[in-house]
């Protein structure tokens, strides 16, 4: 495409950027519609400007007047657009995302889980004291501790710890976020 471009308005490739200005007023009065009643001259027209942007866009870049072939070049134009379109599309899916975040169902969502933790947290308390309890009450038997009774036991506080483990970690993330997002907006 390059060598195609420079050909078109008639320039070399150590051409500067005050020759490609020229050749390319040069051939836009010769291929103007208004000017040139040509019937090949619209599309020659649009050529001719095809070319002064490409050269004027990518005049400036890295690498332009090397002696790079066109299929680098254009290997080189296709990384460059893939690496432009990955950003763009990153940057709207955190606006997608950011968007999300500031939306009802999120809210509710984030209440929902919440009222989850704080519900799992509670349970886990239970099941702890529960254990407790249960071991006490045991020892007032007259077969006093068993090995099922404590194996039982000691597995129920664990579960319990758990539990209140998770959710307390859960309630504290949620507590980050919530703190980054207020300094964000205040």
């Amino acid at each position: 495409m390059f060598r195609q471009y420079l050909n078109i308005l008639e320039v070399s490739p150590d051409s500067g950027i005050l020759e490609i200005k020229r050749a390319f007023r040069k051939k836009a009065k010769k291929f103007h519609p208004d000017l040139n009643k040509d019937s090949g001259a619209q599309e020659k027209f649009i050529l001719v400007n095809e070319a002064y942007e490409f050269l004027m866009k990518h005049y400036n870049q890295p690498g332009f007047k090397s002696k790079k072939t066109t299929k680098e070049r254009h290997r080189d134009w296709v990384e460059n657009e893939k690496a432009k379109a990955r950003k763009y599309a990153a940057h709207q899916a955190q606006k997608q995302f950011e968007k999300y975040k500031n939306s009802k169902l999120y809210k509710t969502a984030n209440l929902l889980y919440s009222i989850y933790d704080y519900f799992a947290l509670v349970i886990g308390l239970f099941i702890i004291f529960a254990a407790i309890f249960g071991l006490h009450l045991q020892k007032d038997f007259e077969e006093g501790y068993t090995l099922n009774s404590v194996i039982a036991g000691v597995s129920l506080i664990i579960i319990g710890g758990l539990f209140v483990y998770f959710s307390i970690m859960s309630i504290q993330s949620r507590k980050e976020e919530f703190k980054k997002r207020r300094k964000f907006y205040f």
